[in-house]
């Protein structure tokens, strides 16, 4: 997670990065470049809500932003890795930041846990699906839905650049592992990258040539005519 993460960031791979695990590595702002440190040296607003203890804002990606919310309530008898709140409490927080800052340029980074275990869904969608990763993915669905909802409501949704991705993906069993982080294979790595243009510039096109996480930075720099930092690899 933290490394995927610091991926999409920083246009950098783990290794260009140095972020290579969620315990032990941190990200440093001051030697690597970042989507918020660009954007905010051209006058955008910076802000992030995350839901999971792993990017915390002491990794280092806190203090790439003007903004962010990271604060995850302890479970009793959980280790602290593990620490998350719902996707639907962290998008409170970044309905009320946008909401502030939405007549002028912003970047804001919403992140959810789910679909994650344990797996918890609320209803309707545990009674449809059970405690399942199909009724996780249902439940992010509908957080991302109505976060978009909130976009359109406060007038910024037409205008905007909406990236929506994941870090990873889950083994589910197909090779032996039932979560993620040890092994390689498509169903850990192939995740959706759907990018959302002004105006629905674009829409409905579909690019063939394999993208990669490192590839958002300078996606989003050539959008806004912000120069790529060289040492960018996506």
């Amino acid at each position: 997670t933290l490394p995927g993460h610091a991926t999409m960031l920083s246009g950098l791979l783990p290794p260009e990065n140095g972020v290579r695990n969620n315990v032990g590595f941190s990200f440093d702002g001051q030697t690597h470049p970042s989507i918020p440190a660009l954007l905010r040296q051209h006058g955008y607003a910076t802000g992030a809500a995350v839901s999971s203890y792993v990017l915390r804002s002491e990794t280092g990606l806190g203090a790439l932003f003007d903004y962010y919310e990271d604060s995850t309530d302890p479970t009793p008898g959980i280790a602290a890795v593990h620490y998350r709140r719902s996707g639907d409490k962290t998008a409170v927080f970044a309905r009320e930041w946008i909401a502030k800052h939405a007549s002028e340029p912003f970047f804001f980074f919403f992140h959810i846990y789910e679909p994650h275990l344990p797996y918890n869904p609320p209803e309707p969608f545990k009674s449809q699906y059970g405690a399942t990763y199909d009724a996780e993915v249902a439940t992010s669905d509908a957080i991302v839905g109505a976060f978009l909802e909130d976009l359109k409501q406060l007038g910024v949704y037409d205008r905007a650049v909406v990236i929506v991705t994941s870090d990873h993906g889950e083994g589910l069993g197909d090779h032996g592992e039932q979560q993620h982080s040890i092994l390689l294979y498509r169903e850990a790595i192939h995740v959706p990258l759907l990018l959302r243009l002004p105006d629905s510039f674009g829409a409905g096109r579909t690019v063939a040539t394999p993208a990669q996480l490192s590839d958002i930075l300078p996606t989003i720099t050539a959008l806004v005519g912000v120069e790529t930092p060289k040492q960018v690899s996506g």
